[in-house]
């Protein structure tokens, strides 16, 4: 799912997008993109892409996806950011990283076959960049830098900004950012962390929880008929 201007989107397996109004998920009609699937949203500079799983990407424009790569291959994409005049940053599995620009994918080799699930762009010369098996790098244009992330052996699933902070959820904690190391920030449950304002939300096999700067973290009971 992803927000746009106020308005919240999901996609399905079949590429279709529902449009969340006035209580309920109204279908939009879209056309069948099939053979190609999108896994997720992500809204970068107030624009909607979808993220697929043919090393495709696709743009939302009036109300259809437009396909803003050629690349047909079989590769899982995670994320994508914008990365100012470098150009928009791909991640994808077995350790896939690119810039896409001129519709191409102009790939960074990183020492790792690891899935790579999040990119969260620190500066104009330094990407950081999170995945399975706790992996986390710095990522510039001409090096990389690997992160001293211990006796961890669990996933790193993504990573925000927050409070002047950089963490990781870790599965099994969140982590905090401390030059080329990682230290335990919180040791909650996390296989997804997100920011709203100033408040930080995580989501784990325990629910939902939201911090405030110095708080306590805050559960949030949910319920869903189903």
């Amino acid at each position: 799912m992803a927000t746009l201007a106020g308005t919240l989107y999901c996609v399905d397996r079949l590429q279709h997008v529902y449009e969340y109004t006035e209580g309920t998920w109204n279908d939009i009609a879209n056309p069948d993109l099939r053979p190609y699937r999108i896994n997720d949203m992500r809204v970068v500079n107030g624009e909607l892409f979808g993220i697929g799983n043919d090393q495709m990407i696709f743009l939302w424009k009036a109300n259809t996806w437009v396909p803003i790569t050629e690349e047909k291959k079989s590769l899982y994409l995670y994320d994508i950011a914008d990365w100012g005049a470098n150009g928009h940053i791909i991640s994808g599995e077995a350790g896939f990283l690119a810039i896409l620009k001129d519709r191409a994918l102009h790939r960074i080799e990183l020492p790792t076959n690891a899935d790579i699930t999040c990119v969260l762009p620190l500066s104009a010369e330094r990407v950081l960049v999170t995945g399975w098996d706790a992996t986390a790098m710095f990522v510039g244009l001409n090096e990389v830098v690997s992160i001293d992330a211990g006796a961890r052996e669990l996933n790193f699933l993504n990573a925000v900004r927050w409070d002047s902070k950089v963490l990781i959820a870790a599965e099994d904690e969140i982590l905090v950012l401390k030059g080329d190391t990682v230290e335990t920030f919180a040791t909650e449950r996390a296989a997804l962390l997100s920011t709203i304002g100033e408040r930080l939300w995580r989501q784990g096999a325990d629910g939902i929880a939201y911090l405030d700067p110095g708080k306590e973290w805050v559960p949030m009971p949910l319920s869903a008929d189903v």
